[in-house]
């Protein structure tokens, strides 16, 4: 018999099964990656937004008596309000992100009564971050220190 070159049925039927279980494996690490890459843009979206939201509320902090009830507070001419998708501080509103079609929602909302000593004063605003792509709620809690007078 002649002395053929070339490969055996059960040479190729195993070099394509490893070639596939190799494929499988980056398959998973390519998905796993992409997730990480969404939560990650969800959560710098989210960053930037609430920065806004910090420096406009500390910006529109009178040095005045603040009142809150329920999901807002009344600091002097300025309302600020915070509903499931978005804050509102005076005539500016600022909301959330979305991403796949899903808006960033706001949960567990909670705006402290200013705690006053003397004429220093504290707000605590506090609320959580949810969306179906994040593995846990992204959680935002300020105080904001101001004077009166």
């Amino acid at each position: 018999m002649k002395n053929k070159k070339g490969f055996t049925v059960v040479e190729l039927i195993a070099s394509f099964a490893l070639t596939m279980i190799i494929s499988v494996f980056l398959f998973e690490v390519l998905l796993d990656v992409k997730d990480i890459f969404i939560e990650t843009s969800i959560k710098t979206s989210i960053q930037e937004k609430v920065s806004i939201i910090s420096k406009n509320i500390k910006l529109n902090l009178p040095h005045a008596q603040i009142n809150c009830s329920g999901n807002s507070c009344t600091a002097g001419s300025n309302i600020i309000t915070v509903n499931s998708n978005n804050v509102r501080i005076g005539s500016q509103t600022i909301k959330t992100p979305s991403f796949g079609g899903t808006n960033v929602t706001i949960n567990d909302i909670v705006l402290n009564a200013p705690a006053c000593s003397g004429n220093n004063c504290t707000l605590k605003v506090h609320f959580n971050l949810t969306h179906p792509n994040l593995k846990e709620p992204y959680n935002y809690t300020v105080v904001y220190y101001y004077s009166i007078g």
